[in-house]
This record gives structure tokens, C-alpha cells and sequence, in this order.
């Protein structure tokens, strides 16, 4: 049985900040009078509350301290939004199963979008992340402006019904060119500022980090593989993606301008990139082979 479990993570101000939990537990999940209306929601199982002046670094990658969790649970999170309609389908579909969640939110985009951040704070989530504390202000600011306490354990929402098969649907899509050429320009642009020291990089109004890196250069790969095709139904082969390459060079080049081409790492990072995307076997990560041009 699937249930999921909320944890609060309290700050020394007082605040929570949610950390949604998957948890698959052969354990009862929550019942229809802790989720009105949807009898076989998988609800909120427990809450946990950690104090970070006792556990500073809490996570798996980066740091081997982690959350006190039972077998099987899995830390359930959403970043770098708000995005008006992904976040939006995934607050209905929290909703529907009375699943509270950690939005780690971006201050620019909390900034341009502070309804939507109301939003998530009125459906009961009340936590945010920001990457410079010059922010601290604009991101509270939102969610203090509809959020009375410290957390919102007791807001529910019973009138949207999505059930467990939509949380497990695969979503569908097409591989435009416009797509191709994103996932070259922000691959080499992240991976240009990770040679450099900079694991954090903030591009066309998102902070990525090497997960979106990764994510475009397995998809390159992939595609290139498996003989994909455009929604233009041409092929996605060596040929175009050396096309392509060049073409957003020049583009990154004409971005970033003169005197940020000379201080980087540019042209290390495209043919690291450019190695890595037309390989016969796929890296097993990003940074690996890029450790070895820092030694």
C-alpha cells in the first residue's frame, strides 16, 4: 500500500517547511475523515520535526547525514518554481489526496508570480527555499499574506479528485527543435560554470543545478540512440545535433558577451558536453569525466 507522510522541518524563527513523503508501507493510510470525501486518498501519515541547529546538513548526495526515515520512505519535493501551470496541476493533484509538500521556491519567481505562491499557501503548503537572502523578505512576504500560523496541517481540500493512477501516469510530449536546442545551450552553459566552481547557475530565469544538466544531455543521448524524431518529423542525428551545437555557441557567445567568453571556460565545457552526448555508452554521470578535467 502506498502512503505518504508529511514532515515539517521547523526553523529557529519558527517557521515549517513541508517535506512531502512517499512512502510504500504495508500500513494503513489515512481514512475518509482525515481526507472528506475521498476514502482511498493516500493522505498524511505522520509528521516529523527537525531541528536544524541539531541536524545542519540534511541529505543524501551531498551530505551523509539524512532525515530519520523508516524503510522505503522517499523525500518527495517540487523546485524551482512557481510555474503557473505545472504548479497548479500539481497542487490539484496534492489536493485530491490530502498530501501536503515542500515548494522549493525561487525568489524571482516568487516575485513574478506572488499569487501563485498565495495559492500554494492557501492550499495548505508553507514552505519555500531561496537562493540568496536577500530574498528572505519577498518569499515570507507571500505566504505570510494568507498563512495565519506556522504550518498548515489542517487545511484540506475535498473538492478535487484525482486518483492514485494519475500520479503514476507517464506523461506524454513531442521532441521539438526549439527543445534540442535548449537542452545544448543550458547543458553547456551549466557545465561551463561548474568547471569553474559554480554548482548553482541561475539561466533564462531558473536556478539549475547538475540535475537539469543531466537531463538534457541524457536526453541528447537518447534521442541520438534511438533515432528519435522532431515533431517536423526529421531525424535527430550526429549531423544536426554538430549543427545545432554550433548554432547555439554562437548564440551563447552573443548572451553572455565578450568579456564573460574570456574569463570562461567555454569551449572546454562544448566539447566536454559534445563528447558525452555522442558516446556509444552513456556516462553513468555528468560530473565524472568533468572531475577528471579539473585534476
Amino acid at each position: 500500500m502506498v502512503g505518504d507522510l508529511w514532515v515539517g522541518v521547523r526553523t529557529s524563527r519558527g517557521a515549517t517547511l513541508g517535506l512531502g513523503l512517499l512512502a510504500c508501507i504495508a500500513a494503513q493510510t489515512a481514512s475518509a475523515a482525515d481526507c472528506p470525501g475521498h476514502p482511498d486518498a493516500l493522505g498524511t501519515s505522520r509528521t516529523l520535526v527537525v531541528d536544524p541547529r541539531e541536524h545542519p546538513r540534511i541529505g543524501s548526495m551531498q551530505y551523509a547525514e539524512t532525515l530519520p526515515l523508516g524503510d522505503h520512505e522517499v523525500v518527495l519535493t517540487f523546485d524551482d518554481g512557481p510555474l503557473p501551470h505545472n504548479s497548479n496541476q500539481v497542487l490539484d493533484i496534492l489536493a485530491s489526496q490530502c498530501v501536503k509538500a515542500t515548494f522549493f521556491i525561487i525568489g524571482s519567481l516568487a516575485k513574478e508570480y506572488p499569487d501563485w505562491v498565495q495559492r500554494e499557501a492557501r492550499a495548505g503548503h508553507d514552505g519555500t527555499w531561496i537562493a540568496h537572502p536577500g530574498l528572505a523578505d519577498i518569499a515570507r512576504a507571500a505566504f505570510d499574506a494568507v498563512m495565519p500560523g506556522p504550518n498548515q496541517l489542517g487545511v484540506l481540500r475535498a473538492e478535487v479528485n484525482v486518483t492514485p493512477q494519475d500520479l503514476l501516469t507517464v506523461p506524454e510530449g513531442e521532441i521539438t527543435e526549439a527543445g534540442l536546442r535548449g537542452c545544448i545551450r543550458v547543458g553547456v552553459q551549466y557545465l561551463e560554470s561548474w568547471l569553474r566552481g559554480n554548482g548553482c547557475v541561475p539561466l533564462y530565469h531558473l536556478m539549475e543545478d547538475a540535475a537539469t544538466a543531466e537531463i538534457c544531455r541524457a536526453q541528447l543521448w537518447q534521442w541520438l540512440r534511438h533515432g528519435a524524431r522532431t515533431s517536423d518529423g526529421q531525424p535527430v542525428t550526429v549531423e544536426r545535433f554538430d549543427r545545432l551545437l554550433s548554432a547555439e555557441l554562437d548564440r551563447i557567445h552573443e548572451e553572455v558577451g565578450a568579456a564573460r567568453l574570456t574569463h570562461g571556460v567555454f569551449p572546454t565545457a562544448a566539447r566536454l558536453f559534445e563528447q558525452m552526448t555522442k558516446r556509444e555508452t552513456f556516462d553513468e554521470f555528468l560530473t565524472l569525466p568533468a572531475y577528471e578535467l579539473l585534476s
